[in-house]
């Protein structure tokens, strides 16, 4: 294969990994709204890019983007406009301090100390990329499924439960389902069931 042809190739390859990451969270969307949940944001993803010419390599905010992200509400919760937890689901294709970090698929349940009213003026794209890769915690992340807590904003009044799978190991929609959208789910019912409503 010639220079050329090596650069054809790898563009495909972009253009093939954001096609499906989109697929995958519009399948996301597909089963949560079944579920009684809404996306926060309506068509918008979430991301950060950088269209300045004088961007690094190793700079948050690239061309290519870092990651993807996606938030959920309970439609309850939004008709009485008092958010106590939101849903998010978050494709990392990489991060700058994670040399070798392959794709990722990230599902998180973000609670609220107590129930936020504008949530859309409260919710930050980047919010489960840092819980995950930015925020000190005492153990290494691992993106086997493993469940991790944190609490990794100044005013320490979220709570974030979060988990995480190699991109590439989600082959079928169950495994979407298995993997990010059941979890989801489990998580929300059971703190809704600890915390009285």
């Amino acid at each position: 294969m010639n220079s050329g042809e090596i650069l054809k190739v790898s563009v495909e390859n972009v253009r093939s990994l954001t096609n499906n990451s989109l697929l995958i969270i519009r399948d996301i969307d597909t089963i949560l709204s079944k579920k009684g949940f809404s996306t926060l944001f309506g068509n918008t993803i979430g991301t950060e890019i950088s269209k300045n010419i004088n961007q690094s390599y190793n700079q948050s905010s690239a061309l290519f983007p870092q990651f993807i992200s996606r938030f959920y509400l309970s439609n309850e919760e939004l008709k009485n406009n008092e958010v106590k937890q939101v849903l998010c689901v978050n494709i990392q294709f990489y991060h700058p301090d994670v040399e070798a970090l392959v794709p990722v698929i990230i599902g998180g349940v973000f609670e609220f100390d107590s129930p936020v009213k504008d949530i859309k003026s409260v919710i930050q794209h980047w919010w489960l990329k840092y819980a995950v890769f930015e925020y000190e915690k005492d153990e290494p992340i691992v993106f086997n499924g493993k469940k991790f807590v944190c609490n990794p904003f100044e005013e320490g009044d979220t709570n974030v439960i979060f988990w995480g799978r190699e991109l590439h190991e989600l082959n079928s929609e169950s495994d979407i389902v298995n993997e990010v959208t059941s979890k989801l789910l489990d998580i929300y019912s059971k703190e809704n069931i600890l915390n009285n409503y």
